[in-house]
């Protein structure tokens, strides 16, 4: 596992540990949970995006199905 360090003012570090105390865990649970959700909606967003330009191509096909009666 890897550790990552980054500053951030100490208001936001007491907020941190206030959020991580109510949830009872600790901060580096908390901030490890945080990212991986960050990381997942990213991966999600990339692949909705991915997919909606593959079916960018197919629109004009899909409208002329709906028009076929």
């Amino acid at each position: 596992m890897n550790a990552v360090t980054f500053h951030v003012p100490d208001s936001i570090q007491q907020k941190i540990e206030e959020i991580a105390d109510a949830q009872g865990v600790s901060v580096e649970i908390l901030l490890g949970d945080v990212t991986a959700q960050m990381v997942e909606q990213f991966e999600a967003r990339k692949l909705f995006l991915e997919m909606a330009k593959q079916g960018e191509s197919e629109i004009d096909e899909a409208i002329a199905l709906l028009r076929r009666e």
